[in-house]
């Protein structure tokens, strides 16, 4: 097992790779929407390839994990949402204000750990969420209007982040599922 240092490096270098992924990710599906290729059709085509790919490698961990087959499904739903819903939204909308809602997803994984796995809500997780909540009100406030996504672009990107945050705290859910089978679910 790698010591405690490496473990936070790792974390930490997988966070910011995770946050750039998505903050960047918008670019190539708005070109792709110029070329005439609908977002439901690109998302079909990007996720469909590492899916067949993933599933060929780890079949045979997703068949052992029967018993927790409509967990698995949960994941598959909430991440397949995610993707397709963040797709949808950067091509409609705002790219800045959509990329906002969406990385609200830590004040969601907050509540739905509290929930599903029962983690108490310590004041790390009070500030995660006051910060989150915050940052948001101040990004998105116009006056006379009430802080809210204005659009279906916005929505969309609202809900890819809470369904983000649900098919994180949902995997860590399976512990002691094997991680080929949660990947093989998400794609």
């Amino acid at each position: 097992m790698p010591s405690i240092p490496l473990q936070r490096t790792l974390a930490i270098s997988s966070l910011v790779y995770a946050a750039s992924l998505w903050g960047l990710v918008w670019y190539p599906y708005r070109l792709l929407s110029e070329a005439g290729v609908g977002g439901i059709a690109s998302s079909l085509f990007t996720y469909a390839t590492p899916l067949l790919l993933i599933g060929w490698l780890h079949g045979r961990v997703l068949r052992e994990a029967r018993g927790r087959w409509l967990w698995l499904a949960a994941i598959g739903m909430t991440a397949g949402w995610t993707n397709l819903a963040y797709v949808l939204a950067v091509l409609e909308g705002e790219v800045v204000r959509v990329l906002l809602l969406f990385y609200l997803s830590p004040l969601w994984t907050v509540l739905f750990a509290r929930f599903l796995l029962h983690e108490k809500l310590n004041r790390a997780g009070w500030a995660v969420m006051a910060l989150a909540a915050g940052g948001a009100l101040v990004m998105l406030w116009q006056p006379g209007e009430w802080p809210l996504p204005a659009n279906r672009a916005e929505w969309l990107g609202l809900s890819a982040g809470v369904m983000f945050a649900a098919s994180n705290v949902i995997s860590r859910h399976l512990e002691g599922v094997a991680e080929g089978a949660k990947a093989v679910s998400v794609w």
